[in-house]
């Protein structure tokens, strides 16, 4: 079970997920005495094998035994999505890591980015579908935005111990309205 889901052509860092191995902690001689370190697995062993099982477009980095209780989604404590955009064309190898949006008014979009960030509101318009609540957590919450700006390419991220489903592309979309001047910074503040 993965942390969260992720979209075709989106990219996951540091995505955290969990499986069970009956095998392996069934042993009555098991002992875990820490999140990295169980006594009776070589870790470099079982990486190995979990890579070879894997699709070619995920890379396991990290193994490590956790908690009998941990739930990778359940037990996050805080969710990080970075989005990147250009306002000019990019390198064919980066097409499908970045999303032209031509030219946009970066001021506004750091006015509506102020009127959001660790504004504690419901979020409810920035969602799809029905939202779980053991899973999205509730529609209120807080959300950490910020923007950076390298050049040509715009780094928007967001932070939240959960999210609503499709909740940060609909604040990025939201906000590259207001950066194409079609929303107020104000306007994505009191979206229906």
């Amino acid at each position: 079970v993965g942390a969260s889901r992720t979209d075709s052509g989106v990219h996951a860092r540091g995505q955290v997920c969990h499986f069970e191995a009956p095998e392996i902690s069934d042993r009555s001689d098991a002992k875990v005495d820490h999140v990295d370190h169980v006594d009776f697995v070589d870790h470099e062993t079982l990486l190995r094998r979990l890579r070879l099982t894997l699709p070619a477009a995920i890379f396991a980095v990290k193994l490590g035994a956790a908690p009998v209780n941990f739930h990778s989604r359940l037990s996050s404590v805080k969710k990080n999505y970075s989005y990147r955009l250009s306002t000019m064309h990019v390198m064919p190898f980066q097409a499908r890591q970045c999303w032209t949006c031509g030219e946009l008014d970066l001021e506004a979009m750091h006015a509506a980015i102020n009127v959001l960030h660790n504004k504690h509101m419901d979020y409810i318009a920035f969602t799809t579908g029905e939202n779980e609540p053991d899973y999205h957590g509730p529609v209120t919450k807080s959300v950490q935005l910020s923007m950076k700006i390298d050049g040509d390419i715009i780094c928007l991220s967001a932070s939240s111990d959960r999210f609503l489903y499709k909740m940060v592309r609909r604040i990025v979309g939201a906000l590259v309205e207001v950066g194409k001047g079609r929303l107020s910074p104000n306007d994505i503040a009191t979206a229906p």
